[in-house]
């Protein structure tokens, strides 16, 4: 990969002012009727007193709330406290009784094993402690008398409106609200630099993954995890990492592809001589038929290798179906792959993506009734996603001229941008900013490479955070360049 001359100066700046901040990378209550959202609220903003107790006696301070979470996980992300004298980073979940965390299965759930704190308005047991998958206590702090001001009195600021299940998440503003307000010029130029950057970034971990790998595997990995969404990265990049070989050594139908992958991801249901004959039925028992002649490569690993979240996934993004989606993709590498080789072909041509399958064209599931109407088995949107992320960068990352590499930028400036997610919400709501205001795909990428390398990085409650120094070096050397 051809490394530019010149380093970025978002880079530039960012790693100074990083290393100089020591960051690294990397029932109803007086006439009230709670909620676990109110506790949320109660806890975001703060209305707590200063020192908490746990209910072993131990001394909790809230240095930082956390961003709240209206996803699935734990209530709030990315928190920080002081217990007793150390310092924990981590996420915090919230109940109205402490039986909570047992009654909604947290103690089995690896979701959950992030969890530093667990808080509570009511204490129904006798323990001290609650634990996570992993056998390990997590403190606990009952806050029904550890309210700041009386429930009533908070209730009053208190929209339950907000709970909405397509609500935004709730961050504060940064203290580099204020310095962004005074010159927005700035702030589109950091978030082009930070977005060619990310771009980069991207471009040298598949050039890295390739050079390990091959090309053609490492886009088949990139691909799969792409599929996998947000819930099923790792597991489906690992699935597809595994059978790579199996699948370069020998060519197998569409349909042989979607049963080895199903068939050694462990979703093949087992219970089906009570079934009545329909097709769902006669899918998977075709499944089987192909899968147990091959299972004998796999047979001490089907099932085991992949942890698989069923939790929260959309109907589209349900793993069988992702699973089947990356079967059929396997016919196209031939063609992506020549693409991302011989630049300037053009990765526009690819604006489709036509995967087709007569029982996945209109199933969510294995065992699942048919779709009402026809489903498209790779949106629009995901393409999008596998362009800007995974065909673009490994196309720059293989170009043999920086001509070429320019090009390649260009198209992927070009690419349609994708809606405003989380991280684009709360990167805004933090710089107090609008969605629409962050066009483009570039930009957009920028922002995300600002909430990973600040907001994430942060620990201070925004106290210690060098964005805001960051900007005003940034206009600074402006108006060093201007004179």
């Amino acid at each position: 990969m051809i490394i530019p001359e010149d380093i970025d100066k978002y880079e530039k700046l960012r790693t100074y002012l990083l290393n100089a901040a020591h960051i690294q990378f990397a029932p109803p209550e007086g006439g009230i009727k709670l909620s676990e959202h109110f506790l949320q609220f109660l806890w975001f903003e703060r209305k707590l007193i200063k020192k908490l107790t746990t209910t072993d006696g131990k001394t909790v301070e809230i240095i930082q709330p956390g961003f709240w979470n209206h996803e699935a996980g734990p209530d709030f992300k990315n928190a920080v406290i002081k217990l007793e004298d150390h310092t924990l980073s981590g996420d915090i979940e919230i109940h109205l009784h402490d039986k909570g965390w047992v009654e909604h299965n947290h103690e089995s759930d690896p979701a959950y094993n992030s969890v530093i704190l667990h808080v509570a308005y009511f204490a129904d047991t006798k323990e001290r402690f609650v634990r996570n998958s992993r056998h390990e206590f997590i403190p606990q702090i009952i806050i029904q008398k550890q309210i700041a001001e009386p429930v009533e009195f908070l209730f009053e600021d208190y929209d339950p409106l907000e709970s909405a299940q397509d609500s935004l998440p709730h961050y504060e503003a940064g203290r580099c609200a204020e310095v962004i307000q005074s010159d927005h010029k700035a702030l589109l130029e950091i978030l082009d630099n930070a977005g060619r950057q990310r771009f980069l970034n991207k471009a040298a971990r598949w050039h890295r993954i390739s050079e390990n790998t091959s090309i053609r595997q490492a886009l088949w990995e990139g691909i799969c995890e792409a599929l996998g969404y947000k819930n099923n990265k790792l597991p489906l990049r690992l699935l597809a990492r595994k059978v790579f070989p199996y699948f370069s050594a020998k060519a197998f139908t569409p349909a042989e592809r979607i049963a080895i992958m199903t068939g050694l991801s462990g979703f093949l249901p087992y219970d089906l001589d009570n079934k009545e004959e329909s097709i769902e039925k006669s899918y998977i028992l075709g499944l089987w038929n192909i899968w147990w002649k091959h299972r004998g490569q796999f047979a001490a690993e089907a099932g085991f290798l992949f942890k698989w979240r069923l939790d929260s996934t959309r109907p589209g993004n349900h793993p069988h179906r992702r699973i089947a989606a990356a079967a059929l993709v396997w016919d196209l590498l031939p063609k992506l792959e020549k693409a991302i080789r011989s630049f300037p072909a053009s990765l526009e041509d690819f604006e489709t993506f036509p995967v087709q399958d007569e029982y996945w064209n209109n199933h969510y599931t294995l065992k699942g009734k048919p779709a009402k109407k026809s489903l498209q088995i790779i949106g629009a949107d995901r393409w999008r996603q596998i362009q800007s992320n995974i065909l673009a960068p490994m196309a720059y990352a293989c170009a043999k001229t920086p001509s070429i590499q320019t090009m390649i930028f260009a198209q992927f400036a070009r690419i349609p941008s994708p809606g405003s997610d989380h991280i684009i919400r709360a990167a805004c709501q933090r710089l107090e900013i609008t969605p629409q205001e962050v066009k483009g795909i570039v930009r957009k990428q920028g922002l995300h490479q600002i909430y990973q390398d600040f907001c994430l990085a942060d620990r201070s409650d925004c106290a210690n955070c060098p964005f805001p120094k960051f900007v005003s070096e940034w206009k600074l050397a402006n108006i060093i360049h201007q004179t």
